[in-house]
């Protein structure tokens, strides 16, 4: 089961367990789709069939039967995953805009995240999964084809360097790991030097066995 649960929280986010009549329930919240349908239905005044609908976001078990189910158990159950999602909720919503837009405004001083903006442009059948799968080689050769497409660079050349110093600028002292001599630097020992050295000591190690 831990395995479902993480392959199911892998796909939709958050999941949510909850009891009913002495039986465990686990479900999702409603995507956008399912939203809208059910809001057109709560228009029409057709309760019963909005809360019937919202049932489809039970994930366990997964042989689920709403005729398993006494009517106010199927309602209760509903009604949690209506609330959840908080299709009925404005301030929720309003929330869930703020955090979003905070973390698109995070995201876009990311140069790789705008570079991944720009090749999805270009090339609409990849997702940003593909992106992130990628290798650096074949997502710089995606790069170099988009350029060759639009007759202009996405990437300054001194871009690349720039992005690199400030990601190792962001790295935590303490979390950089550098070999010298053939042995790795103790916690004390990474103390004792600068972020600006231990960077260099870590590109002259990677540059040495590149070479």
């Amino acid at each position: 089961m831990n395995g479902k649960i993480k392959e199911w929280k892998k796909k939709y986010g958050k999941v949510y367990k909850t009891k009913a009549e002495g039986k465990e329930y686990i479900f999702r919240t409603l995507n956008v789709g399912e939203t809208c349908e059910i809001l057109a239905l709560f228009q029409k005044n057709s309760i019963e069939e909005a809360e019937d609908f919202a049932l489809r976001a039970v994930l366990y078990p997964e042989d689920f039967n709403l005729d398993n189910l006494s009517n106010v158990a199927a309602k209760k159950l509903a009604e949690q995953i209506l609330e959840l999602s908080r299709i009925f909720d404005p301030r929720g919503i309003q929330e869930i805009i703020v955090k979003a837009r905070e973390h698109a405004s995070e995201s876009l001083k990311n140069d790789f995240f705008r570079w991944k903006l720009d090749l999805m442009g270009i090339f609409p059948s990849y997702k940003l999964s593909d992106l992130d799968d990628m290798s650096i080689q074949e997502f710089f050769k995606l790069i170099a084809l988009a350029e060759e497409m639009l007759g202009k660079k996405l990437i300054n050349d001194g871009k690349i360097e720039e992005s690199v110093q400030t990601v190792e600028a962001e790295v935590p002292k303490e979390e950089l790991i550098a070999k010298q001599g053939g042995k790795f630097l103790s916690q004390k020992e990474l103390e004792m030097i600068s972020a600006d050295s231990a960077t260099n000591s870590l590109m002259q190690h990677w540059k040495k066995h590149k070479g």
